[in-house]
């Protein structure tokens, strides 16, 4: 299949040696230039948010990797749960680039906890210990998994793009927005609509 300008581009941007977030929205071809990207690179650590993405992409959770479990106690006891196992810690020094893939549905202190797991463990102060990240996602389709409290209201999505590593990490933005999925107009319109939200009527 003939490859879009922007999928080339995105391409090009995944193979530099700058963090890459990756975006854009239903159908427009991400999933075919990561798994691409994945076959022709080695030391890349394939992530995702879920069991189920990760299984897609022959990879495994970020949780998993980095030792997060499902963040018993709090952040600072997870850091320091992680760091005393040895084979996150030595697993950590030897990658050299992290991809986490459906990143949309990571939480911000997840996000800031696997930084700060991964600039200790590598013992470097530049943001995540001087791993490179890649980062893939749409932030209009899937949001990050919050347990609500009885009596607390309006939940609040902790979108990682607030945290402050998300600035730190000083992503190289691709945003990929032809739609290859599909060639009928009218589909892909509708999807547009439904990704952010403002359906016309005529759509109905």
């Amino acid at each position: 299949m003939e490859w879009t300008e922007d999928q080339t581009r995105a391409f090009d941007a995944l193979q530099s040696e700058n963090n890459v977030f990756l975006t854009g929205g239903a159908g427009t071809g991400k999933s075919t230039v990561i798994s691409d990207f994945i076959r022709k690179q080695e030391s890349v650590a394939v992530l995702a948010s879920t069991g189920t993405a990760a299984i897609l992409l022959g990879g495994r959770t970020l949780h998993s990797f980095f030792g997060l479990g499902i963040m018993e106690g709090g952040a600072e006891a997870v850091v320091e749960r992680a760091l005393k196992h040895r084979g996150i810690v030595q697993r950590l020094r030897k990658t050299k680039t992290v991809l986490i893939d459906e990143i949309s549905m990571i939480g911000s202190t997840e996000l800031q906890c696997a930084e700060r797991i991964a600039r200790r463990a590598r013992a470097n102060s530049a943001p995540w210990g001087g791993l490179r990240i890649i980062a893939i996602g749409d932030f209009a389709q899937l949001p990050p998994v919050v347990r609500s409290q009885p009596g607390q209201g309006e939940t609040v999505r902790p979108w990682c793009f607030n945290a402050e590593v998300w600035r730190d990490t000083l992503f190289d933005a691709v945003i990929l927005k032809e739609i290859v999925r599909s060639r009928d107009s009218d589909w892909n319109r509708v999807l547009g609509e439904l990704r952010w939200g403002e359906i016309e009527e005529r759509s109905y």
